[in-house]
């Protein structure tokens, strides 16, 4: 197992390159049919579950309970490479879609 700082230092990393992949999205850019400053798009740190696999079960719960919805979508590619990426598909799979399912 990984102890809780090493827990965080991953996370936050992935955070950070999700964020960066993010600021690069063409979408976001100023266009003809922007919103406006006001109405713009943000991601904050809110906007992400992460953490052990028991507290991403709980937040994926917690969150669809509170508002009612029957599913939700997971991404995993947040700019890293390929392996990192396969292994937390396989995580997600085995230790929290499993619960998910209980």
């Amino acid at each position: 197992g990984h102890s809780e700082q090493e827990v965080k230092e991953a996370l936050s990393g992935v955070q950070e390159r999700l964020m960066e992949l993010v600021a690069q999205d063409p979408r976001l850019k100023a266009g003809p049919d922007a919103p406006s400053q006001s109405g713009g798009f943000s991601m904050g740190e809110d906007e992400f579950i992460r953490g052990l696999p028991g507290a991403v079960t709980e937040n994926i719960r917690d969150q669809c309970q509170r508002t009612g919805a029957g599913h939700f979508l997971a991404v995993f590619h947040w700019g890293a490479g390929y392996e990192e990426v396969a292994a937390a598909h396989r995580l997600f799979g085995e230790r929290v879609v499993r619960k998910l399912r209980a």
